[in-house]
């Protein structure tokens, strides 16, 4: 079992883009038999407060995920809006 991450973020006016990079190594109790489990991802996006109390997070996620020999690529965008109060 072993893995990591790591993330890089900016401050540009109201944006803060930021680079994620994880990898996991190892199994998963939570699976029957906990097999084998690979994950490499790179998550690209960015924050943008354009208000006080609300923010809008657009991030793309690149995945490659590997449970004992079967294996999956995919590319995730994903888009969050956050009222704080």
């Amino acid at each position: 079992l072993h893995g990591g991450y790591a993330m890089v973020i900016g401050h540009v006016g109201d944006f803060f883009p930021f680079v994620r990079g994880a990898y996991y190594d190892g199994a998963l109790k939570t699976e029957k038999n906990a097999q084998h489990h690979e994950t490499t991802e790179l998550i690209v996006g960015s924050e943008w407060h354009f208000h006080k109390r609300v923010e809008l997070t657009i991030e793309v996620d690149h995945a490659r995920r590997r449970v004992a020999e079967d294996g999956v690529r995919g590319t995730i965008v994903r888009g969050q809006v956050q009222l704080n109060y």
